[in-house]
């Protein structure tokens, strides 16, 4: 008994034509879907290329720059280094700020420095004349409590100069810890801007 039914045995029913135009069908569907792979390859590698020459010119441009920026910052740190200390030994500004504490220092230094001057200096004897017999030269005196008290004066004076210096030099070095990392984060910031601008212009 044959088979009649066309959904049982599909073959059967076909033509050799019909089957020939299914195979060209399927073999144009065949080279168009692996056209469309090998373009989708060839994409995804000329974009991998792109992206990493891309990186490679950003590292190029970071590199040449980045030298050019630390020298920036080396500079700006220096120069507010040095505008920062010009302003701390700056004593006619100071004395413009603090006029009355100036001119207490100045009262002080000049009293301080007369004690030491003077106390040095021998004191000067009257001629001796015919009729003024001279006195006998007594043994140099012990030293006394204005001695003591000049002597404590003079090391408190030091401690005090040598307390501002620490000082100062203290606050330069807070300074320039403080400025330089900023002067640093500036210049990458920089060096990144003209960076993104430079790529954008390429764009």
């Amino acid at each position: 008994m044959e088979i009649t039914n066309p959904e049982l045995n599909p073959v059967i029913q076909k033509t050799p034509e019909q089957i020939e135009q299914e195979m060209q069908q399927t073999r144009e569907s065949m080279t168009a879907k692996v056209s469309a792979l090998e373009n989708q390859v060839v994409g995804t590698v000329q974009t991998a290329a792109d992206t990493l020459t891309g990186t490679v010119d950003a590292v190029h441009s970071l590199m040449s720059a980045a030298p050019s920026a630390v020298s920036d910052t080396v500079q700006q740190a220096a120069s507010v280094v040095g505008d920062k200390m010009k302003e701390m030994f700056d004593v006619s500004g100071h004395v413009q700020k603090n006029p009355w504490t100036s001119v207490g220092v100045s009262a002080g230094v000049g009293f301080i420095a007369g004690l030491l001057l003077f106390r040095s200096q021998p004191t000067a004897l009257p001629p001796a004349s015919a009729s003024y017999a001279v006195p006998p030269t007594a043994a140099p005196a012990a030293p006394g409590i204005f001695d003591d008290l000049l002597a404590m004066l003079s090391q408190k004076v030091k401690k005090l100069a040598e307390t501002a210096i620490e000082s100062a030099t203290a606050a330069a070095n807070q300074k320039v810890e403080e400025t330089i990392p900023k002067l640093i984060d500036n210049a990458a910031e920089a060096t990144h801007l003209s960076r993104f601008t430079g790529s954008t212009q390429r764009i």
